[in-house]
């Protein structure tokens, strides 16, 4: 008897060896069974659809990025194996503020400070696991509090110091041996940087706990758990609404930022008009053909 082929859908924080785990598994599964959602802007680029313009989404196996939401988890259903990966948080943060420094540097603006960049940062992984799952974190509890019941709920952490021995479990689920190359090589300059305590607090608390619970942990046996509060989120039906709004705000902030947003309008609407075209034919044909049906 055969099974249904897992959905892994994953939170990609920044700079915990996602855009690795991506590219190796882009590198192995067809275009039609992955959807990133860390660069909307190049799903746009690259004429991919968004999650609700997926005409058949059950065909997807790995779903992964920035912009994950629990809203797209209803939408796949019962399917779904939720992962993300975790990094030391000294370690995360000061990549952080390497990688937006580097980054002003490259666009030819002033760098940011490293006090800002740290305020907007503040204990980070902890902030996207609540706002991508807030039904899962709850709002009882402390941000570590609430940011691990929404990894109680998850079947995989992968850790980015054991990178290629933790993140095997979400291989062997897509039934893929991708090669061990490491697509994020920038140098580690930023290292020295010294990250005050409270700006990591809860994301060190989160994880300390994490380890605990996942490094060494047998994925079957998790695989298997029943979780009530997921499987109640599994079983919910997805408010689309809820889901559009989401993406539609961070397609809209990234596309603001790094490209002229007028000019991603009139491309979607160009689209549409053709788009409209095209069904008009249709309905066209279709009088037509009942026409001459007609006795």
């Amino acid at each position: 008897m055969n099974h249904p082929q897992p959905i892994l859908v994953g939170i990609h924080i920044p700079k915990c060896a996602g855009t690795t785990l991506l590219m190796r598994v882009e590198a192995c599964l067809p275009a039609h069974a992955v959807y990133q959602t860390t660069s909307l802007m190049r799903n746009f680029r690259e004429g991919q659809p968004e999650l609700l313009q997926i005409l058949n989404p059950q065909r997807l196996r790995f779903i992964f990025g920035h912009s994950t939401h629990e809203q797209m988890v209803k939408v796949l259903g019962q399917r779904v194996v939720l992962f993300t990966g975790l990094r030391d948080p000294i370690s995360r943060t000061q990549s952080v503020v390497n990688y937006e420094i580097r980054l002003a540097a490259q666009q030819g603006k002033p760098a940011p400070s490293v006090e800002s960049i740290l305020k907007r940062s503040k204990d980070h992984m902890c902030w996207l696991l609540v706002s991508r799952f807030p039904t899962l974190a709850g709002e009882k509890g402390s941000l570590a509090d609430r940011a691990f019941r929404v990894l109680e709920n998850f079947h995989i952490v992968y850790f980015t110091d054991n990178f290629e021995e933790t993140s095997n479990a979400i291989f062997r689920l897509l039934n893929i041996k991708p090669d061990a190359v490491n697509f994020n090589e920038r140098g580690k300059e930023g290292n020295n940087i010294d990250i005050p305590e409270h700006y990591v607090r809860h994301d060190s608390e989160l994880y300390q706990r994490a380890r605990e619970m996942f490094f060494g942990a047998d994925i079957g046996a998790r695989l298997r758990m029943s979780q009530p509060e997921r499987l109640k989120l599994f079983a919910t039906p997805p408010d689309l609404d809820k889901l559009r709004e989401f993406l539609y705000k961070y397609s809209f902030k990234e596309y603001s930022a790094w490209m002229d947003i007028d000019d991603v309008i009139h491309e979607k609407l160009r689209i549409l008009e053709e788009l409209s075209m095209e069904v008009r034919h249709y309905m066209k044909a279709v009088v037509q053909d009942q026409k001459r049906l007609k006795p």
